[in-house]
């Protein structure tokens, strides 16, 4: 069973989660460690084999959790930017993916399209 954060009751405006969005977000609160984190410095993610759908859009989850704790030690002006990187087989149907994406999103989106058993990004571009 996962344990409770009284943080997370925050992102969930009183309505229900599923498990896979409350691990990510209690991990991103409990060990995020913000000191190690640069304000000049884009939080990049990258959603692997993202395809099109609902599951696409669940790394709005990333941002609302990093920002929560941000903003629960007080340091709202700091907060970085936030870069998603989706990824799929170069067959995907990217504008799809693009014009569906929340108007309202905090995040700046691209594309890279290949396979992700093959090099994407370069060195040193995302940590692990």
């Amino acid at each position: 069973m996962i344990k409770s954060n009284p943080l997370v009751g925050d992102l969930l405006g009183g309505g229900a989660m599923d498990a896979a969005k409350q691990l990510v977000i209690e991990a991103i609160l409990e060990n995020l460690d913000i000191p190690k984190c640069s304000p000049s410095n884009a939080i990049r993610v990258a959603d692997l084999g993202c395809a099109v759908g609902p599951n696409t859009f669940q790394v709005q989850n990333i941002p609302d959790a990093v920002e929560l704790k941000y903003q629960n030690q007080g340091l709202n002006s700091q907060i970085p930017d936030f870069q998603v990187f989706f990824n799929d087989q170069t067959s995907n149907d990217f504008n799809t993916l693009f014009a569906a994406l929340p108007p309202n999103r905090r995040y700046l989106a691209a594309g890279v399209p290949g396979s992700f058993y093959c090099r994407l990004f370069p060195n040193a571009s995302l940590l692990v």
